[in-house]
C-alpha cells in the first residue's frame, strides 16, 4: 500500500490463498478511508472487482511454490518489497 500510496504504478499485494478475502477486504478499506479523509489523490477510489483497488491487486503467490506464478516471470516485477513475512517462522526458508 506504501508503494502504491508514493505513485508505484501498479502494485501488486500477495498472500497465500487463503488469505486472499482478507487481503482484499484490507486493501478496500485503506482507499475508502484515504477517500474519506481527504488524502487520497487521484486514481484511489474502489473498483467493482474486489481484486483491484485503484492500482493495488491482491493475488495469490506461496514462496515455496515461485516458478508457478505468472507475478514472477522474468522481468515482470521491478522492486519486492517485504512486510510481515517472518511471522511463520517455518516460511522463512522459502524467503
Amino acid at each position: 500500500m506504501s508503494a502504491a500510496a508514493v505513485g508505484a504504478k501498479t502494485t501488486v499485494l500477495t498472500d497465500l490463498p487463503y488469505c486472499l478475502d482478507g487481503l482484499r477486504r484490507n486493501i478496500r478499506a485503506t482507499f475508502e478511508s484515504a477517500e474519506q479523509n481527504g488524502s487520497c489523490e487521484s486514481g484511489c477510489s474502489t473498483a467493482s472487482d474486489t481484486s483491484t483497488v485503484g492500482d493495488v491487486t491482491a493475488q495469490a503467490l506461496d514462496w515455496f511454490q515461485p516458478d508457478d506464478s505468472p507475478l514472477l516471470q522474468a522481468n515482470s516485477v521491478d522492486v519486492i518489497l517485504g512486510a510481515d513475512i517472518i511471522w511463520y517462522t517455518s516460511a522463512v526458508s522459502a524467503l
